[in-house]
């Protein structure tokens, strides 16, 4: 009744601000909450809210605020990876397009998850001569049962074209790059927002089992 044109169905912030993207949303098996994380404010933050329904949310305060040296220009597009024992990772980029950050829970014991912290060696990734600027990190993905973990971010490759370069870690701090971008096109320009996921195998067929998906500066999905 506060909000008189405020949606019934769809998810909106409280107070109402300024949003954008999704991000990070994530299923907590140990307590049956969905997470929805989403840039919220200018310089943006991610915004929280959960629910155990997808219908009716309940607002949470800020989850990663943009209150460190780094990401004081705000806190970008991102993903967050469930690893194999339950623990969320978000990972983010920031403003400038060269840096990338990670945030955990601070207190696994609370159910809703509401309090988040920077890793204190944040950034995990800076640009450097042979780490390319980009952003948009992409949800992790294990192999070996969690050992290991791939992610990939948007990046723009000879020409502004665009690509999606991949970087591998065991322990989430120290990240090495792969030889090989896990896709690229010489005709679509930029990219953003890059997603690679395994298909569910009713889904799958002619022997393709995973999908890669970029927006495209421009251009459709």
């Amino acid at each position: 009744q506060s909000y008189p044109y405020r949606p019934t169905f769809h998810f909106v912030p409280d107070p109402p601000n300024w949003m954008n993207d999704p991000n990070g949303p994530f299923y907590d098996a140990r307590s049956g909450i969905y997470h929805l994380m989403f840039q919220y404010k200018t310089p943006r933050t991610w915004g929280h809210a959960i629910s155990t329904d997808l219908l009716h949310w309940e607002n949470l305060p800020i989850a990663i605020n943009n209150d460190e040296s780094y990401d004081k220009g705000g806190v970008f597009t991102g993903s967050t990876t469930v690893l194999s024992d339950g623990t969320p990772v978000a990972m983010y980029s920031v403003n400038t397009n060269n840096k990338m950050c990670i945030a955990y829970p601070a207190d696994e014991n609370d159910v809703n998850l509401t309090q988040w912290t920077d890793y204190t060696n944040n950034c995990i990734l800076s640009a450097n001569a042979t780490i390319p600027t980009g952003r948009d990190p992409t949800t992790s993905w294990t192999t070996d049962g969690g050992k290991t973990w791939t992610f990939a971010y948007a990046t723009q490759g000879p020409g502004s074209n665009g690509a999606a370069v991949t970087f591998t870690t065991s322990d989430w701090k120290t990240w090495r790059r792969n030889e090989k971008p896990l896709t690229y096109s010489n005709l679509t320009g930029g990219w953003e927002c890059p997603d690679f996921f395994l298909l569910p195998q009713s889904q799958q067929s002619d022997g393709i089992t995973h999908v890669a998906k970029a927006s495209k500066q421009g251009k459709d999905w």
